[in-house]
């Protein structure tokens, strides 16, 4: 078998990268990956209350049964940023914000 070349593998995500940028999925997968996040820092009383709305340009954007819950995201967005990137192991979340009410997720 003389004259074969072995070829180094590459990762998946370098044959990829190029891909998912062209079709514009980045910024799909990148508010999935955010929407995750976000379940699992989420308080368990809070998943009937709060509900994940997107995520663009490093804003969460959530909105709320109540406007007394939506204060109570409000007053703990700064623990929350901070739980939700150390999940994502980077500072992805800049700003949590809340925008109406809504009665189901």
């Amino acid at each position: 078998m003389q004259g074969k070349r072995k070829r180094a593998l590459k990762p998946i995500s370098e044959l990829l990268g190029p891909v998912v940028s062209s079709l514009g999925l980045k910024e799909r997968l990148l508010e999935e990956e955010v929407k995750m996040a976000w379940v699992k820092c989420l308080p368990e009383v809070w998943k009937e209350h709060v509900f994940f709305r997107g995520f663009r340009k490093g804003v969460l954007l959530v909105s709320c049964s109540s406007s007394s819950w939506a204060q109570e995201v409000r007053f703990n967005s700064p623990e929350l940023k901070k739980k939700i990137n150390a999940t994502l192991k980077r500072e992805l979340v800049s700003e949590l914000k809340t925008a109406g009410l809504t009665k189901r997720g």
